[in-house]
Parts: C-alpha cells; structure tokens; sequence
C-alpha cells in the first residue's frame, strides 16, 4: 500500500460552477492547480446535500452514496407505486375486466353485466 497524495473537499452551491484545473478565482484571482484538485476530491451541494467525487479534468460524478441514495430508491418505489395505481385505474375505467384480461370496452362491459 502506498499513499499517493490527499483529496480536498469543496463546497458550495448547486448553481456554482464546480472547481477545475485552471479555473480562476473571481475574489482572489488564484488559479486552481491540479493539486488544489486531486481526482478523488468531493464538492458537497450545501442547497441540494448532493455531493460529487471528481474525476479529471471537468468530470464531477455523483457520488455512490451521497447521503441521498436511500432517499432515491425510496422515492421511485413510491412513483412505481402510483404509476401501477393509474394503469390499473385506468384499465378499469376504460371497460377492462381485471389488470391483464385482453377484453375492452363494449365486450369486457357486457361480460361484466352477465
């Protein structure tokens, strides 16, 4: 194991353009260097709580668990939730008999009437 160098971690705003090697500072007009930006740096969104690891160059990922994740997943289980709701309400209010029956309209009301 070997250490090869230490990683800074950023943080602003999500509108902010994130740090890149060459960048000027508008304030102090210091220029960011490569080791000012080690690849592994994070930049932490303190409107979003996003956070990203750079890559190189001008590439920020998101990080794989940027504190939100969990949150995520928990908040597409519920649109897939919502989204199978609609399908099934509006198969059943266009005539189909159950979720899957390949009857419609007039045909799957008559059969539903006995």
């Amino acid at each position: 194991m070997r250490l090869v160098g230490s990683i800074n971690r950023w943080i602003g705003n999500s509108g902010e353009v994130k740090p890149y090697v060459g960048q000027q500072d508008l304030v102090t007009g210091a220029v960011i260097t490569a080791a000012d930006l080690p690849i592994g740096s994070t930049f932490y969104e303190e409107d979003s709580g996003w956070e990203f690891i750079y890559r190189g160059g001008m590439t920020w990922e998101l990080a794989p668990d940027s504190g939100r994740t969990a949150l995520i997943i928990a908040k597409l289980d519920e649109l897939l939730v919502t989204i199978q709701d609609g399908v099934t309400e509006t198969k059943r209010l266009n005539g189909h008999m159950t979720v899957g029956s390949d009857l419609e309209g007039e045909e799957a009301l008559k059969l539903s009437q006995g």
